[in-house]
This record gives C-alpha cells, structure tokens and sequence, in this order.
C-alpha cells in the first residue's frame, strides 16, 4: 500500500530553534563562556515504536500514535496516511518519547510526553513541564480528561491536575492498608489514569512496584473531594488480588477494566469484581494494555522475556491469537479502535537482547485477518537507536543501529533504506552495529557485534565491507578459531584507518556499552585487505587494556582507548590510552602525565585496585591533538555510583603533558568529532541496558528508568565550552552514541532510542579539501572517522523556523535516579546571527516564563 503524509497546516509548522547555552564544570582555570553564533537543531527519528494509540472521538478517521523517540504521529485509518509531529520542530512539543494520549470533548488532544504535557488545540501547540506549572517532574507516562474538562497527569515522580488555570499536584498519603478518606494518592509512581462511572471518579494505577506497599488503585472523589485507597485482597470476588495494576479502561456501560501483573485482566462493574485469566482464554496472565471497545475489550499480553499476543472479550466469551493465527508479532504495547478494526502498536522489550528493541509499526486487525502493518520507514529511520553514524562526499548519511542492522539516507529521496543480516544473507555480519568507517572512497567497513545465539554459540558479529557505489558485498571477516591469522574475535568494538590504509580494529565490550561480555576484549590489530595479513597487539605487550572501545589515527599515529579487563586470575586490571607512532607504544593510564580517568589504588588487595583507567572514547583533531574520552569519581569507587559518574574529557598538550575538563554527573565522553570549523564536539551518556542503570528502553513489563543527567553535547570554542542539551535547546537526546560532521558544518548526532539530531550553523564554512582515496577521513566519531558531505535538504518534518530567546535559568530540576514515504520538507531558512545569554543562576521562574513566551505554555 503506498501511503503518503497528510499536508501539515501552515500554522501547525511553526519550529523551535535550538541555540547553543553553556553550563559545564572544568577542573581548568579557563571559565566556561557563551558564544556568539547562530544554528538550528531538527531530528530524524522513526515513529515505529508505539507506546499509545488513541482515536479522535470528534474525527474518528484520526489515530494518534504515541511513540518511542519518534513524537507524535497522526494516522489517517481510512488511507494509512500520517503525518509526524518532532520535538525541536513542533514547538510546544517538549521531547520524543510521547506515552500517553487522551482527548477532551472538543477533539483536543492532550499528550503526556517525557518533558512535560502538551495541550494541541487546532494548529496550536502548547506545553507545561516544570514545578513552577504546579506539575511533578517529568516523564509523564498516564493523562485522562474528565467530562468537565478537568486533566489529570501522573508519572514516576507524581499526579497533578488541571482544569483550566494552574495544574494541581497531589501529595501522597502513604498507604497503610486502609480505604479512606485519605488526603491524596497511596503511593507517587502513576501507571494509568481512567475516569468514568456514574460518580466520574478518577482512578489511578500505580504499576509494579513492591507487593503489598502501595493501594492496587487510588480513588478520587471530585465531589467530596477525598480519596480512596483500594488495597489487593486475597478473593477475586470483593477485590482485585493484585496491587500491580498496569493499564486501565472504562467501557461504555461504566465497567472498569484492569490490566494486571499475574493476575489477567480484572473487571469491575461498580458491584462485582471479576478475574479473567488465561485458563479463561485471555492471551496470559501478565496483561500489560487494555482497550475496552464498542464491541468488548481488548488486552495485550505478555511476560518478562515474551509477549503472549493479543485477546478480545465480546461480552460472552474471549478469543486469543498469536504469530500462528497470522499476526507478525506478540509483542503489543497499546491499542486503539476506530469502527470494526482494532489497531495494535508494536514494540520492543525494552532491554539487550537481539531483536528486543525495536517496534514493527502499527498492525490493523479485524480479528480474522491482519493487515499489512503500518510504518513511517522508510520515510523516516528503521531505527531510533543509533551506534554508529559516517558520511559520504555527497551527503548521503550511514546509520549503524543497535539490533535494527545498516540504514542508508539520500537527502535527495527523503528515504532510509535498511540493510540487515538477513536480507544480505549473512553478509552484513550482524544487526547490531559498533563503528562505521570509509576505506578510500566507496569502501564502507562495519564493525558489528554478536547479539544471536544459537546452540549454545553467536552466529552474528565480525566485520564487513560494503562498496557503497556498487553495493556489493566483500565476503565478512570472521572469528575463526582453527586459523591464527583471522579476525581475533567476532566482538569488534571499534574501527580506524591507519597512514598506511591499513584497517585497524578494536576488540571488546564494557558494561553500557554496545552489547556483549562485561569488561572483557581481545585487544587490537591493523588488517591489511590487499595481503590478508594481522597485526595484532594486546594487553601484555603493548596496550593499556584489552578491552579496546575506540581506536582512531592521523598524523602517523594510532591511538587506542582501552577499560579494564578481567586476567587469569579474574582480578581486573588495566585501561587508558595507547599511541602507537614510528613503531613505539606509549600507554597513559590514571595520572600519568596529568591524565584523568577512573582508575583503582594500584595495590592488589584492594577492590579493583589494578584498574589503572577506563577509556571509552579517543580522537585526533587535524592538528594532531589527542583526545580521549573517560569518567571519574570523586572517592575513586564505583561501588553503589556506577552510572552516575563525572565525564572527563582529556587533551593531550603539544608537550605531552594532559589537561582534562570534568562535567558533573553526565556519565562518560562517548563520542568526539571535530567539527569543520575546527571546534571540538564531545557526546556523553550513562548507557544502555544498566542493570542497575540510569537509562533504559521503554520495557512493558516494568517502570522504565530515566536518565536525567546532564549529558548531552559539549562544543569546544575558543572561549570555552558551550552546552546542547534538551533542556537548553533542541538536541533530542541527553545520551548521545555517535558524531558525524558533514562538508557543509552539519554536525549529526546519534542517540540511544531517540534517532538523529542534526546540528547546522549559517556561519561560512571552509572550503572542504578532500584527500585522495587513501587519506584519513577527516573527522573522528565513535571509532576511525568518517568521509565528509553535505545534505541536500534540511532535515526534520516541518518546514519552517520561529527564532526564540534562550533560557536564563536552569533546566529543570529532575531526580537521578508501512511504507509511507513523506517527501523530505525544503531547505529550513537560518535565522539572522544571535549573541548566546549566558547562563546563570536565575531561578526556574525564568525557564517556565520563557516557556511560556515560546509558546510553550
């Protein structure tokens, strides 16, 4: 089906432009300084992983789609058309990751988002986020509209309502087994909010939480104005026997229904309470969204590791399917119904195994038949979650992705094609994608990393070649254990071309990092293509550390980033910085030569005490200065802080001396790239797939974890270092995975889970001069460097630009805990040269006042 994006109303293209805002700490005695300059932020993300749906009660024909990282997007259910809403573009539209969407009587829609809530009303978009609004600190996960207008939102951090003036926060009063009157909700966390009944009692749903310390539902009482705390019972018949209550759903005759955690689906008719389990014919147990219909109610199913499909109620009896009655997946996340279908939006598990990720659009479903599901790819990314970005001369843009394989965008076309371990039948090596590298002109080198196993071994990862001008395939580099001189493990971390052409390869994994064992690698080596010939060094001999996250060269020299890693003994050891010059290793490790990284006390008996640095980033600029990306921690133990972190950004002086510069709380430097008017980027993050971490997917079995560090990009200037964050402008991710720079100064940023940002500066760019076929890239990214290019077409879904002032005060505060094809929009205008504020102490009155003068109000 050939689906095309809906016009977008004049009105409703009005963008908000990113500028750059300092905040940073330096260990440095050079102060940080706002800087002169212009620029605008637009993202490239898909809206594939759906997290809400909702239909317009007032233009049933409209479904809205909730995503992960993608915004928000309107779907035509009669064409299979959409449009996508993005954050920095759609001004009022505070960030990407949109959970919930409920509409009010007059077909307005109001959209709980990870920044804040967001009222659309016509072509006008407006949004509240912070404590001065009267709100909770964001992510808000659940929103509902009462029949007198009244708003209800809640998250992890609180509830609060609207209804029409000032949003309304409510404090908890802990619940300790009894009903009520109580004075506010029983527990802070919010999972759903439904309000119906013949009372419009608002209920509320606190998700998984631990058993037996929270109510399964808080009830309010607008007209006596208490609430009411129903606790989890031990019978079916007077209560729910649950307190971890997902998702909630009214039907038209008043009926509540519940998603539950073990328990199915529970219904409520205001005097019988009723579970609905599998052995009834309910997809499972673990039910973690619920849709009650004209028609009955639908639930999505599914565990910890699985989804378990979906189920429909027709009053009488229920009726499940699965992959074998036809669906493409029985991993659903949210559902909605407009006439006789159902629509069921996909999603990932949430965590790092392979294929647990991404989302597969939206599926429309009669209950016999599914339909051809509806996606945004390829006129947007197959995949939010970038690895790994490079950049050809003529602007078209290479995307690794993490479990979603190799994208490939044309600015010309405004299409992302996707390659993948299947569809080249095994020649790109894997799915999940570390670094990307150009060999001379059309040679594309991959470095990929196992994520499938089979029987007990990976049968993806190493590294492949692709000529992007022919599109064939070199055979893969692969782990061969009966041959010495082959690919040395199939976990390749990094890639680099060496002065001589030779491609050089890093070997390992660390915890937050791209997939694979914990601190543990194989070192490094420099593969010559035209000889088939190794050259491997390890830890023992000349490097910091065998677990090698980053390897990079220019000038003559190569350079090797190194974590520790585990020894016979399963003692960890080493990690820092190699350079390796005229034949010569030269290794830096925690304080040597001034050199900041975290790193143990150097005697054996202490805990981790031959940790000697952790490394995860290095680069070269084109004068030859080095640059290496690490963390520290004030008591020097990661026990108990690990994510939560200080990153380090050190650079090696013409002496040899280092100097570093130390961002409070933002995790580690993962990515640095010089920029073509010579100013030094710098990403940060705290990484994927934590255990015990600050940031993770959306998963439905659980509350999702937030990072709400700093982060985000550090630019270089000559008068110090300016901040892009989402709080200070329109980058639309603080944990930021890959840079690539463009001919033109366009700076594209990879992120975890929330697509490109792209980064352009109106100011003259220099004259790009190309090296021949054999040169060093010009610009060094998560691993080697990458070719340079200018798109063609500005970036981004909305076509227009409204220039705003920057904030003065600070960010808010926050706990640290298919185939549409839209055209792409034309060339984004610059705005005139603005003088950046410098950023202050003002009070967070001034970030909600500036909101609101943005039209963010």
């Amino acid at each position: 089906m050939t689906r095309t994006r809906i016009p977008v109303d004049a009105c409703r293209a009005a963008a908000f432009i990113g500028l750059a805002a300092l905040v940073g700490a330096s260990t440095i005695a050079r102060p940080a300084a706002a800087q002169p300059g212009t620029g605008e932020w637009t993202t490239f993300a898909g809206g594939d992983e759906v997290l809400a749906l909702a239909v317009n009660p007032v233009n049933p024909g409209e479904l809205w789609a909730g995503t992960e990282g993608g915004g928000v997007v309107i779907w035509d259910v009669g064409t299979g058309d959409f449009v996508q809403y993005l954050f920095p573009m759609q001004r009022g539209l505070g960030s990407n990751d949109v959970y919930d969407i409920a509409f009010d009587a007059a077909g307005e829609a109001w959209v709980a988002t990870g920044a804040g809530v967001t009222h659309v009303a016509g072509a006008t978009w407006s949004g509240d986020a912070l404590a001065a609004d009267g709100l909770p600190d964001p992510p808000f996960t659940a929103i509902a509209v009462a029949d007198d207008g009244t708003v209800w939102a809640g998250g992890r951090f609180g509830l609060a309502s609207f209804a029409g003036d000032q949003w309304q926060a409510y404090a908890v009063d802990a619940f300790d087994g009894s009903s009520g009157p109580q004075d506010g909700p029983g527990e802070t966390g919010v999972s759903d909010i439904a309000i119906g009944g013949a009372d419009g009692k608002v209920y509320v749903a606190h998700g998984r939480a631990s058993s037996g310390d929270q109510p399964a539902l808080s009830v309010f009482d607008p007209n006596r104005g208490t609430w009411e705390h129903l606790g989890s019972t031990g019978d079916p018949a007077v209560g729910p026997r649950t307190d971890q209550i997902l998702a909630l759903s009214f039907d038209d005759r008043g009926a509540l229904w519940m998603a539950s955690w073990s328990r199915g689906v529970i219904s409520w008719d205001g005097q019988r309470w009723e579970e609905h389990r599998r052995s009834d014919g309910v997809c499972g147990d673990f039910v973690w969204a619920i849709h009650a219909a004209d028609d009955g109610v639908w639930a999505a199913c599914g565990e910890t590791n699985r989804g378990d499909g979906v189920a429909h109620w027709d009053g009488a009896a229920w009726r499940a399917w699965g992959t074998s009655d036809g669906l493409p997946t029985e991993l659903f996340t949210a559902i909605a119904t407009s006439g006789s279908k159902a629509f069921l939006g996909t999603n990932g598990m949430g965590d790092a195994r392979a294929g647990a990720t991404g989302g597969q659009g939206i599926v429309p479903f009669d209950g016999g038949r599914a339909g051809e599901p509806w996606l945004t790819a390829p006129g947007t990314p197959w995949s939010n979650d970038i690895t790994a970005v490079a950049i050809q001369a003529d602007g078209t843009v290479w995307a690794g992705t993490r479990g979603a394989g190799l994208m490939r965008y044309r600015p010309g076309t405004g299409r992302w094609d996707v390659f993948t371990f299947e569809s080249t039948d095994g020649d790109l090596s894997g799915d999940t994608i570390s670094d990307l590298v150009f060999r001379n002109q059309n040679g594309l080198w991959i470095a990929t990393v196992p994520t499938v196993l089979q029987n007990q071994r990976y049968t993806d990862g190493g590294v492949s070649e692709l000529d992007v001008g022919t599109e064939v395939w070199a055979t893969p580099l692969r782990h061969d254990p009966l041959d010495p001189n082959s690919l040395p493990d199939d976990n390749v971390s990094s890639l680099a071309i060496g002065p001589d052409n030779r491609v050089w390869m890093g070997f390992g994994d660390a915890v937050g990092g791209k997939g694979g064992p914990t601190q543990s690698g194989d070192g490094a080596a420099a593969y010559d293509p035209a000889r088939g010939t190794w050259e491997y060094f390890r830890y023992d001999q000349e490097l910091a550390g065998d677990t090698v996250l980053e390897v990079a060269g220019r000038s003559g020299a190569m350079w090797v980033a190194s974590s520790y890693h585990s020894d016979a003994q399963s003692q960890r050891v080493g990690g820092g910085v190699s350079s390796f010059l005229a034949g010569r290793w030269q290794q830096w490790s925690g304080d040597v030569d001034g050199f900041k990284t975290y790193h143990g006390s150097g005697v054996s008996g202490d805990r981790d005490g031959l940790v000697s640095g952790d490394v995860r980033s290095v680069a070269v600029d084109r004068d030859g200065t080095a640059w290496a990306g690490t963390y520290s921690l004030d008591d020097g133990s990661l026990i108990g802080k690990w994510p939560f972190v200080d990153a380090v950004i050190n650079r090696q002086r013409s002496d040899g001396i280092w100097e570093y510069d130390v961002f409070t709380g933002s995790g580690w430097v993962s990515a640095i790239a010089q920029d073509t008017l010579g100013q030094v980027w710098i990403g940060m993050t705290r990484g994927h797939f934590m255990e015990s971490g600050a940031f993770q997917e959306f998963s439905p079995t659980q509350s999702r974890q937030y990072d709400t560090a700093v982060g985000g990009l550090r630019v270089r200037t000559p008068s110090g270092w300016v901040e892009h964050t989402p709080w200070s402008n329109g980058v639309a991710s603080n944990a930021i995975t890959a840079l690539g720079v463009a001919a033109d100064g366009a700076v594209w940023v990879g992120t975890e889970n929330s697509g490109l940002s792209v980064y352009k500066t109106s100011q003259i760019q220099p004259t790009p001069t190309l090296g021949p076929p054999t040169s060093t890239p010009a610009a060094t990214a998560t691993g080697g460097g990458h070719a340079t290019g200018a798109p063609t077409a500005g970036p981004g879904t909305v076509p227009a630009v409204v220039p705003l002032p920057l904030p003065t005060g600070p960010r808010p505060t926050l706990s640290s805990g298919g185939g549409g094809r839209p055209k792409p929009p034309p060339e984004v205008p610059e705005p005139g040269t603005l003088a950046l504020l410098a950023t202050g102490l003002a009070g967070i009155a001034g970030w909600a006042a500036w909101r609101r003068r943005a039209g963010l109000r």
